[in-house]
């Protein structure tokens, strides 16, 4: 079992300066790893790999990319947790495919110019991102956004 604090760091002390930005959410999962609600055993096998990603010379960003995204996977799956803006950056693109393209299709229809199928798009986003902020503030009250 690895140390949380151990290896928050190895991170700060391994990591070139320019990098922080990359490496700041990741010490703050680490940081919520720790609290009581969670299972360090679920994020284990994750964990492991971070000293791995560490001993090169010049640490793998690329490696450190895929390890934030393992953990908030885990977060995702085994306690119904979400990022912050998720269910935004999700109903943005579907409020622009299910409410903006048809729209934007009866819009050119009605005015008999095709050149309009597109001012439904910005339509469909404003209702998307109504929906999804919506979502993300009933998914905050419920204590569900991980803070990073």
């Amino acid at each position: 079992m690895h140390s949380i604090p151990n290896l928050i760091d190895q991170l700060q002390t391994k990591v070139l300066v320019g990098n922080e930005k990359l490496v700041a959410p990741l010490i703050g999962l680490l940081k919520t790893i720790e609290e009581p609600k969670y299972k360090q055993e679920d994020f284990e096998p994750i964990l492991q790999r971070i000293p791995h990603a560490l001993q090169l010379e010049k640490p793998s960003l690329k490696q450190l990319r895929s390890i934030k995204a393992d953990i908030i996977r885990v977060f995702q799956k085994e306690y119904g947790m979400t990022t912050p803006n998720y269910y935004q950056t999700q109903w943005m693109v579907l409020g622009m495919t299910v409410f903006g393209m048809p729209f934007g299709i009866v819009f050119s229809t009605a005015l008999g110019n095709f050149a309009f199928i597109g001012l439904g798009l910005p339509i469909g986003m404003s209702v998307g991102i109504a929906i999804g902020n919506a979502k993300d503030k009933k998914a905050k009250e419920e204590g569900k956004v991980i803070n990073i």
